[in-house]
Order: structure tokens, then sequence, then C-alpha cells
């Protein structure tokens, strides 16, 4: 029976199911890898590098501007500046740093994250991989803050605690917790040595596998402790008012065992969106962005959420920032 047509009518197994989106994300990814090859082959080599160095003449002038400040301010090398009064100290590990800057000065998401964050004393940063936005949210705060970081891959924690201890200042309380957010479980997972995704599939694996080897890492299998975002909120003492969620699916298990607590709590939510993995784990995106609308959340740009309802079952990944409705 053809794959496409038995998903369509509603009735495919669910093991197919799983096999044909991890099939259709791979072509994808494939297609579009090909059209940028296309591109670089049938253009002069000098030019196609003028072309790349044009589309970066911006993150090169965010760099500068920060090796300027730096200079200014005779602050060391081991630091970037997102603004003159943004400072975030790098990870030792190579990877990691290579990270820290490129969402420093290639990626804009930063930008609505603090905007987001204007106000907010307490940030649960959960799947905080290396610590980037948790030390962010201190450097941009002047009064006392909380931090907690949920992070469960071990390589990834050890790079936490390293900027935990280069970013802490004197009004921060930043704690780090290694479990998993969803309900109370043992569950295993994959890690590629710099980050950790719930092993769902022989595909999906291979994937975090060829993740791991390229970044030169160790593959391994773990299997982690997972609890209510609640119940380990209360474990530590936070009550968020800000929410940073990027965690490859289980954004769903999170949302699901924790309704009633964000119904009462309703903290400002930057919410990383994956469909495809959320489909995986036999969730449903859709659902889940209609829940967090029903309990009365709404987009903090002013956007319609019909419009970001949409995004559910066309896009591979999206950012939400969220706000409780008064």
């Amino acid at each position: 029976m053809d794959a496409r047509r038995t998903l369509r009518s509603g009735f495919a197994p669910r093991n197919l199911d799983l096999k044909f989106e991890e099939t259709h994300m791979l072509q994808r990814h494939t297609f579009g890898r090909e059209i940028k090859d296309l591109v670089k082959m049938s253009l002069p080599s000098s030019l196609f590098r003028r072309a790349r160095f044009l589309k970066r003449l911006s993150i090169y002038y965010r760099m500068e501007t920060s090796d300027l400040i730096q200079r200014d301010m005779d602050a060391g090398v081991d630091c970037i500046f997102l603004s003159k009064s943004i400072r975030l100290r790098l990870p030792d590990d190579a990877l990691a740093h290579n990270v820290f800057r490129t969402m420093a000065f290639e990626a804009g998401e930063w930008r609505s994250f603090l905007e987001l964050a204007d106000g907010c004393r307490a940030l649960v940063d959960v799947g905080a991989s290396g610590g980037f936005f948790s030390a962010l949210f201190v450097a941009s705060r002047t009064s006392p803050v909380q931090v907690l970081s949920i992070e469960p891959d071990s390589p990834s924690q050890v790079v936490l605690a390293n900027v935990r201890d280069r970013n802490l200042s004197a009004n921060a309380e930043w704690h780090i917790d290694a479990r998993a957010v969803g309900e109370p479980a043992n569950v295993e997972f994959v890690s590629s040595g710099y980050g950790v995704a719930r092993s769902l599939s022989p595909m999906s694996d291979a994937s975090t596998e060829r993740t791991a080897a390229k970044n030169g890492r160790p593959f391994a299998r773990v299997v982690v402790e997972c609890a209510p975002l609640q119940h380990i909120c209360k474990e530590r003492g936070i009550v968020p008012d800000l929410l940073k969620i990027d965690i490859e699916g289980m954004e769903w298990n999170l949302v699901q065992s924790s309704l009633d607590w964000l119904s009462t709590l309703r903290p400002r939510m930057h919410l990383e969106v994956h469909p495809p993995f959320i489909r995986r784990q036999h969730g449903d995106p859709l659902l889940l962005l209609k829940n967090l609308a029903k309990i009365g959340y709404r987009p903090f740009d002013g956007k319609s959420w019909d419009s970001i309802f949409k995004r559910a079952n066309n896009d591979s990944n999206f950012h939400l920032d969220l706000i409780g409705q008064v």
C-alpha cells in the first residue's frame, strides 16, 4: 500500500507514520542542500565567495562591534558583547564556544527573548544546553534574579556549569537540574556529545550519531529521569515569571503534564515548537498550541492564533513568544 495514501486516509500505523515523517524531513533537507550546491557550482568560485561575504556582512559588523567594545573596556578575549551593557563570558569548550558566537552574531532570537524578558526576575530555562539564554538573562538584569537551568545531557551539563561559574553575578541565584521534563518516568535518550534527544527510532538515532561524529564527540545512549516541570520548580524553590523551552519535541510532554500549573501561574514563554518531532512522539502540535490559547496565552507580537495554528502543519520548527492574557 502506498505510504502517502495511507497517511492521508488517517489509518496509517504509527510506525509507518514515523518512518514517512523522518524520510520526508530527510528529503527536504537533502533537497535544500542540493539547491545550495547547484548554485555554488553554477557560479565562478570568486563570485560565490563575494556573494557569501556580502550575505554575511551584517554578521561581521556585529562581531567587529563586539571586538571594539571588548578592546575599549579592556575586557579580555574570553567574552563577547551584545551591547555595551551586556557581556557574556564564553565557555571553555571549543564546540560550545563556537555555538555561543553563532547564537550571538548569526541568530537574532536573543533579541526577541530580551524583549519578552523585560521586567522578569525568575527564569526557568528548559533545554538549557550550554546555558546561552540563562547567561543572557543574568547579564541583562540589574535587580536580584533566580535562574533554573534544566539540561539532561551530561556533556552539556559540564559546559553549563562552566558558563554559570563564568557568568554568575552577585545578584543572581542560579541552579542546574539534570532531569528531563514530562510525565514521571525513566526515558531513553541519545546524546551527540553536546545535545540530547529522545530515542524514538533507528533513523532518528542514526542522525544523532552522525552529528556526534561530525563534531568529534562520543555518541551515547542514556536513561534520564523525567518529572513534571511544576515538581522540579517546587523542589528548587523557584516560581518562574519566564520560561524558555527548547526540547526537540518534548514541549508536547511539558505542556500536557503542566497545563493546570501554567494556567494558574502564566509565566511568559519563549517556546521553540518542533511539529515533526512532536508527531514522532505521538503528540499533536496543533493541539499543543490550542491548549496554550485555551488557558489564556496569546502571541507577544500581537499576531493572531489562527496564523500560528497554520504553522503547526507547515513548518519544521519555529519559535513563539507568548504572554498570559490579563
